[in-house]
């Protein structure tokens, strides 16, 4: 095999031998330097939050040094003859560079390709066509808000500016609620491409764009036309917030609640319904949540959903007594929820199962001072 290096350049023969693969750590400046053309979707912008509420004595300081983040410009680029390799559906660009974006930046995580420290070797498939991929680093697998938050709303300002054909490259292993989320945007099964990593694709033309936010940030604007959207290929016109909500994660194998009857006796006194949103079609996920006015839950997946809720519900994050996550507060800050936390106690540990208490004493309290504007 041989490796031109003139211009762009481009892979050429039926093998890849690459005895060295550098990193590209921004597509656009690749491309901007190379002198081709870059759709530019939005400039950059600045989201400010307010501070959770909370009734521990005090509150966690990374929600303090989080209350201002800068967004990325967005864009689009045209990337011709790339590869597309491991089951990360990683992208190496024609000058033999990983695209670091899709790794969210996060070079510690290079190691973990095995092709970074000996080279990419091997037979290479081409493809014809326009193609898009939706591999993001964590949005393999099972994991619900990678899919939905780093994956699938990398298409924002995206599906109407690709061409009309391109296939969209996912995951070999695609549940039924990632291929309904794609469908429900109006990317059919048809025109998905499974990709599961086992050989090497140079793709004829590739349309990428670079995650929104890195993961546990938010985008408001593409939220809010990610909920507007899925509202109206389900049907929801008026929303109407009735429904007191408690996700469960009974039939997690992690991050559960010990005392759940307990938990779930008070939630019922309060008019809760439990609900176990891994058991719902996506499609049903998403009106449940449209009639959301509290949601109650342990840290977890089934949070997600509420980016489909009205503006205004009131959302309560119960967390792991050693370990912050800020994900759902930036969702709800920028889908305009009243976010809540506090954090159990007794926690469990074996392995990577984390069990622990939610205590009752919070959980009144809370309670009691959250729904006191809607009751």
């Amino acid at each position: 095999m041989r490796w031109i290096q003139d211009g762009l350049g481009q892979f050429t023969g039926t093998r890849i031998d690459l005895p060295r693969v550098g990193v590209c750590e921004n597509v656009r400046a690749y491309c901007d330097a190379l002198g081709k053309p870059v759709t530019r979707l939005s400039p950059g912008m600045t989201v400010t939050r307010e501070l959770p509420r909370t009734v521990e004595a005090e509150l966690d300081p990374g929600f303090g040094i989080r209350l201002s983040r800068d967004l990325p410009e967005r864009y689009l680029a045209q990337l011709d003859k790339p590869l597309l390799t491991s089951a990360k559906g990683m992208v190496i660009l024609p000058n033999g560079e990983l695209a670091l974006e899709l790794v969210h930046n996060d070079s510690r995580r290079l190691a973990e390709f095995p092709f970074m420290q000996n080279g990419l070797r091997g037979p290479v498939q081409k493809k014809k066509g326009d193609y898009f991929s939706i591999f993001v680093f964590w949005a393999e697998g099972k994991n619900y808000y990678h899919w939905i938050h780093d994956a699938v709303m990398r298409l924002y300002q995206v599906l109407e500016r690709l061409p009309a054909g391109t296939r969209f490259i996912v995951p070999a292993q695609l549940p039924a609620y990632k291929r309904d989320s794609l469908q429900l945007l109006g990317i059919p099964s048809e025109r998905l491409l499974p990709f599961d990593g086992s050989e090497i694709w140079e793709l004829e033309r590739l349309h990428f764009t670079p995650p929104l936010v890195h993961t546990g940030n938010d985008h408001p604007l593409a939220d809010v036309w990610y909920r507007e959207a899925m509202w109206e290929r389900v049907g929801i016109r008026a929303p109407n917030p009735h429904r007191r909500i408690y996700i469960s994660r009974r039939h997690s194998n992690h991050r559960r609640f010990t005392n759940e009857a307990e938990v779930v006796e008070i939630l019922e006194q309060h008019g809760f319904e439990t609900c176990y949103a891994e058991q719902l079609a996506f499609r049903d996920q998403v009106a449940l949540f449209a009639q959301a006015q509290v949601v109650v839950g342990c840290h977890g997946a089934g949070f997600t959903n509420v980016l489909f809720s009205k503006p205004g519900a009131r959302v309560l994050d119960v967390q792991d007594p050693n370990y912050r996550n800020f994900a759902f507060w930036n969702m709800c800050e920028a889908v305009g929820h009243r976010y809540w936390y506090f954090l159990g106690d007794e926690l469990r540990v074996q392995g990577a199962h984390h069990e622990f208490r939610c205590p009752p004493d919070k959980l009144h309290l809370t309670l009691q001072e959250l729904l006191e504007d809607w009751e």
